[in-house]
């Protein structure tokens, strides 16, 4: 006997949404298993989806190569044969058996063992077909072959879901259709039934019961019935119809009509309905206590129906006492006492699932009611011990200090425990008083709980030093401490940390050796009274760029440096123990000075109060254009460690951009990156390189010399070469492979000048903007159905409605190109070809476009549509990427 689903009763929800549940991993696979529910032929919001989907999880219809469901082809007798033993869960049972043919019909072989079943099973017999054989209107000489009416569907359905001999008893219901006389003689009950139970529909006001019936409406026939007949499929193992018990953004545990719990993790392709509408529901639509239909895989869930919507709400207070005549509890909330009335059989748990009762409920405990105004007068049929009231004292790990309440890991445990903290409380540190804020994420403390609060509070380790501050003027600085002294009091002797941070206005990284007697400074000192930051108040660091030596002399140990400052203004520094001397970023060794700072060579200085801190020699400048001067032949650009420098351009100064390269100043503009090359002089300027991410279309690849072939945006071809160690970052920013690039694709090529430095895959979106977003993210409907947000990074201009194609790699880089569109009367199409052809009014129009894979096609309405469908001289807009078509709109 068919297994009927049944609303699970109060008590029995109630009990669910107690149970202890078991680790997930008791009840779901590792990982999500490969599952067939969507087609690329059934899009996102077509109206048979919702149900191919779900027949699809039951494997009650399979697909076509490819996947593929065909939506709009015709059903053979055989193929709902087959559908409806599967719908009944006996295929198993049917592909067991080795009995020979039962029904002398010519079907397919495979076919056998269903049709077999079907006669063992009443839904065929052999006389009824016999006589349908001896029509006129067969469309094949084989009876399995025979494309399915929709009379013999809804004769096929009723008998499936044991409604034949409630079918004679029903009420009229075809007579009302205009075509109702089209309807067979013996076919009358069975759409009459089809029709009352709401299987069957009409389609345009008519029943057209001759006509065949397509698999996307067998789909959603079969699921109808399936409503209708109290759900049979929950025959089906991987189907659960229950109570929500619980539901999180990845999770949702049911209790079924058996009692028993379903606990699953959902899909991010979960599918989420609401019963009787057609448009996906979000997460927030599933709430606890509603009735659903679930369909799971490997403890994935995959498709979630809500049946019925059951809420119950939800009180939380402290408890304060009950009364058993009558049967009440008052609870505290929000500071003021409630009394609410309790259901004779009100279930009592704690927060881990164990069973408790009124009595075992402590004073002061945090409880939750819950109630519905629907049953029983609102009095409240559950009660949930939340948290009892702990008094202890304990030493734990501070996890959070906010709101006037701390979250600590207890030592002893390892639990995670909140409590709120006394106005009163009273925290200390080592004999020193200290305030609640002190506390911070990582202390170790010792506190003292009543009633579950928390009323005194010991640190003993803090997780940072706890910092005090002091100034002055220093008097001597050595290699671990420093002596200074305020307002001329004694001086005061102090080491410093191994992580001393000085901060000294313009200088570089500066250190203990930066800092000079007579300094004013701010200290900042740990609990182990050592200074970890000294902050310099009246001295500042000076740097200058790209100044002249005009000469070098070596006294002693200690070379000078004469440097023209401007002109007719030199200045003499000193190159001691606390200059620090590089040359592009690397320490110059004394012995080898002259090899890099020699006369009229070009340096960069930081000094302050005339002591130089740091000479550099740079001959590579990296930044953006800040400032271009034709006329005066010079470009600023500005650093991020020198600030604005200024170059002045040659005649043998070269630019590089994008694989080629000019003279002067074509192409440099204002925020372009570069890097500039400076000689051995650090004078004159050798070539500047432009930084540049270029979108191409790869043409061809050739793994033997590292060349590929692109395409342009501005339509050339050019052929690139790289090196073996150029790096091909995938989509996900991991490293790809030569053979990673195909051809056809899109990539970006990252350039320095003439070279590439990286190449980044990447791919295209086509489809429709939905949104503009003030937030910088543009909202986009792909012509395959998903949608797709993402941040605009593009400065081309696009609005809602536009057609477009995004190539984005995974460094948000970004092409946008607005598809081009056309729209004429359409003429015709062709499958061998890949064409569509339209009308035109002039000699030199195209009239034949190519078609690309997957077109979309629809109308305004956006419901999707078939080429064939559309009839001559009716107007259609084209949308063309790369030269094909990927977008057909019929208009109104």
């Amino acid at each position: 006997m068919m297994k009927v689903w049944r609303k699970a009763s109060l008590l029995c929800i109630i009990t669910a949404m107690i149970f202890t549940i078991l680790p997930f991993s008791a009840f779901a696979a590792d990982s999500e298993t490969t599952v067939n529910m969507k087609f690329s032929d059934v899009r996102s919001g077509h109206w048979a989806e919702q149900h191919v989907a779900k027949l699809a999880l039951q494997d009650v219809i399979t697909g076509r190569p490819g996947g593929k469901f065909a939506p709009d082809d015709s059903v053979t007798k055989e193929e709902v044969v087959i559908m409806l033993i599967g719908f009944l869960g006996l295929k198993e049972e049917a592909e067991r058996s080795q009995r020979d043919s039962v029904l002398p019909l010519s079907y397919s072989p495979w076919a056998k063992p269903y049709i077999n079943k079907a006669v063992e099973e009443g839904l065929l017999r052999y006389q009824e077909e016999l006589n349908l054989q001896d029509s006129d209107d067969l469309t094949s000489s084989v009876w399995g072959q025979e494309q399915a009416s929709r009379e013999w569907v809804a004769k096929m359905l009723i008998r499936a879901i044991g409604k034949e001999e409630d079918a004679e008893q029903m009420d009229t219901q075809v007579d009302s259709f205009p075509d109702a006389s089209d309807v067979s003689a013996w076919a009358y009950p069975y759409m009459n039934a089809a029709v009352g139970l709401g299987i069957l529909t009409g389609s345009g006001g008519k029943l057209l019961p001759q006509d065949t019936v397509t698999r996307a409406q067998i789909a959603v026939m079969l699921s109808k019935a399936d409503e209708v007949s109290d759900y049979l499929s929950e025959n089906f193992k991987q189907v659960h119809i229950g109570s929500v018990v619980s539901v999180s953004s990845d999770l949702l545990q049911i209790q079924d009509s058996n009692g028993e719990a379903v606990r699953v993790a959902l899909s991010s392709d979960a599918m989420l309905y609401k019963k009787g509408e057609t448009s996906p529901i979000g997460l927030n639509g599933i709430q606890p206590f509603y009735q659903v239909y679930l369909i799971e895989k490997n403890g994935i869930g995959y498709y979630v129906e809500v049946l019925e919507e059951m809420t119950f709400q939800k009180v939380t207070g402290r408890f304060v006492l009950t009364s058993t005549n009558p049967l009440q509890v008052i609870v505290e909330v929000n500071g003021s006492g409630e009394t609410y009335e309790l259901d004779p059989d009100v279930a009592v748990v704690k927060a881990n699932g164990s069973g408790s009762s009124i009595r075992q409920i402590v004073a002061n405990s945090t409880v939750e009611l819950y109630y519905n105004a629907d049953i029983n007068d609102g009095k409240i049929q559950r009660i949930v011990i939340v948290q009892e009231p702990v008094n202890k004292t304990a030493t734990g790990i501070v996890q959070r200090n906010e709101n006037g309440q701390l979250t600590i890991v207890e030592a002893e445990s390892t639990d995670e425990e909140s409590f709120e903290v006394s106005d009163s409380v009273l925290v200390t540190y080592d004999k020193r008083l200290m305030s609640l804020d002190d506390l911070k994420q990582g202390d170790e403390i010792s506190y003292d709980v009543k009633d579950s609060i928390i009323t005194a509070i010991r640190l003993i380790k803090p997780s940072v030093p706890l910092l005090s501050y002091d100034s002055g003027t220093i008097r001597a600085i050595e290699k671990d401490f420093i002596v200074y002294e305020k307002n001329e009091d004694d001086p005061i002797v102090r080491y410093v940390s191994p992580n001393l941070t000085v901060l000294l206005e313009g200088a570089d990284n500066p250190s203990l050796n930066d800092l000079h007697p007579g300094d004013r400074v701010d200290l900042e000192i740990n609990g182990e009274n050592r200074i970890t930051k000294i902050s310099v108040k009246n001295r500042e660091v000076t740097s200058l760029v790209r100044k002249r030596i005009v000469s070098v002399q070596k006294t002693g140990d200690y070379y000078y440096l004469t440097v023209e400052m401007g002109r007719n203004d030199l200045e003499l520094y000193r190159i001691d123990e606390h200059t620090v001397v590089r040359y592009n970023q690397t320490n110059v060794n004394m012995n080898n000075f002259e090899e890099y700072f020699t006369k009229d060579r070009y340096v960069n200085l930081t000094f302050s109060n005339n002591q130089l801190l740091r000479l550099e020699g740079v001959s590579v400048y990296s930044g953006e254009v800040h400032h271009v001067d034709v006329d005066e032949k010079k470009f600023e650009i500005k650093t991020e460690r020198y600030g604005v420098v200024e170059f002045t351009l040659t005649n043998l100064s070269r630019v590089e951009r994008n694989g080629s390269f000019s003279v002067g100043f074509l192409g440099l503009n204002p925020g372009m990156p570069v890097k500039v090359y400076v000689d051995m002089t650090q004078q004159n300027v050798d070539r500047v390189l432009v930084l540049d991410v270029l979108r191409v279309d790869v043409l061809e690849t050739n793994a033997n010399n590292n060349r590929l072939s692109v395409r342009m945006v501005d339509g050339t071809t050019r052929n690139v070469y790289l090196s073996q160690s150029t790096p091909i970052k995938l989509l996900n920013q991991s490293n790809g492979f030569f053979s990673s690039i195909q051809a056809g694709q899109p990539v970006f090529l990252v350039y320095e000048g003439t070279t590439v430095t990286e190449v980044r895959l990447a791919e295209t979106i086509l489809g429709e903007v939905k949104a503009v977003r003030a937030d910088g993210m543009i909202e986009v409907r792909q012509f395959n159905g998903e949608n797709r947000t993402l941040r605009k990074t593009d400065d081309r201009s696009v609005k809602a409605g536009d057609r477009v194609a995004i190539t984005v790699d995974g460094y948000e880089n970004q092409s946008i190109v607005l598809l081009n569109s056309i729209t004429r009367q359409y003429w015709k199409n062709s499958s061998v070809s890949q064409t569509v052809s339209v009308r035109i009014t002039q000699l030199n129009e195209q009239s034949d476009y190519p078609l690309a894979n997957n077109v979309y096609v629809h109308d305004e309405d956006g419901k999707e549509i078939t080429l064939n469908s559309l009839k001559s001289n009716e107007m259609i807009t084209l949308y063309l990427y790369d030269g094909k078509v990927v977008e057909v709109v019929k208009r109104k």
